[in-house]
């Protein structure tokens, strides 16, 4: 049954908003787009790495400058922002891990009846 979890990973690393932006989902699946963890981590991961930060050599780039600075950077990624609330998203990250748990736990004592 480990080929479920991989089918469902992979789903959710499809719609992280990198590969695929809302804009560009069917109404129909955008609700995958909002509840996959991997957008949170990635925002989240993106950042702290880049939030602050500044590039020199930027003035001399000529293919593929995404900004002289992180969040310049943030804001030309696809599926990224420099508006992400690191709270917001950790508090959304916990939520999940807790439904995840609670699910685990009724259907693993469903099984036991």
């Amino acid at each position: 049954h480990h080929y479920q979890s991989v089918g469902t990973l992979v789903i959710f690393l499809i719609f992280n908003g990198f590969f695929v932006t809302i804009d560009a989902v069917h109404p129909a699946l955008k609700w995958i787009y909002v509840i996959s963890p991997h957008k949170y981590v990635m925002q989240g991961l993106a950042k702290v790495a880049f939030s602050g930060e500044s590039f020199s050599g930027y003035d001399r780039c000529a293919d593929r400058c995404f900004g002289a600075t992180g969040d310049e950077v943030l804001d030309s990624v696809q599926g990224l922002s420099s508006n992400a609330d690191i709270r917001k998203i950790f508090i959304i990250l916990w939520g999940q891990a807790a439904i995840v748990r609670v699910a685990y736990l009724l259907i693993r004592h469903k099984i036991r009846l």
